[in-house]
């Protein structure tokens, strides 16, 4: 779809790439922008060509594991590991002008580093993520968002196990 290659304004490229589609069939990708800090960068296809949705390089430091959404009105939101923020999750939501944290930012378990971050908003608009959580030795840990702050859906860390192994088995 487009120009190949489209991202790629330098030498680095990029990575931790996720894509989402809104409920027109307009596709969205966010990922690591390896040519601006390794910020995370969120652009569309407007039909004709990729688009930057807000600015280049949303975060105000490097990314890694980048997870896109798109609710019921056609906004994107994005959850990653915020490297400034030791490592911890954070989500972020496009108001239409701006990107705005969902909640505080690097709200993870405040002694723990996450990844493998899942980003999911469901058909009333409720926003899940899910991480594989170091402090829970590195078992999966899923949040919502309630209106004010993220809580836990269940047992912190309730698989117990190692989320990469279990990817690879």
């Amino acid at each position: 779809v487009g120009t190949a290659g489209f991202s790629t304004e330098g030498f680095f490229g990029t990575d931790y790439q996720s894509l989402a589609f809104d409920s027109n069939d307009v596709p969205y990708v966010a990922f690591r922008d390896l040519n601006n800090g390794s910020k995370c960068s969120v652009m569309k296809f407007n039909g004709i060509e990729w688009e930057y949705v807000g600015p280049v390089g949303i975060t105000t430091g490097a990314v890694g594991h980048v997870s896109l959404a798109i609710d019921s009105q056609g906004l994107p939101h994005v959850a990653f590991r915020e490297s400034p923020l030791a490592d911890k999750c954070s989500v972020m939501r496009f108001d239409g002008s701006q990107w705005n944290y969902v909640g505080d930012s690097g709200f993870s378990s405040w002694n723990s580093s996450v990844a493998y971050v899942n980003l999911l908003i469901d058909d009333n608009d409720k926003l899940f993520v899910a991480y594989q959580e170091e402090i829970y030795d590195d078992g999966a840990s899923v949040l919502t968002f309630d209106g004010s702050e993220w809580v836990y859906v269940g047992t912190p860390g309730f698989s117990g196990a190692d989320l990469a192994n279990l990817l690879n088995e």
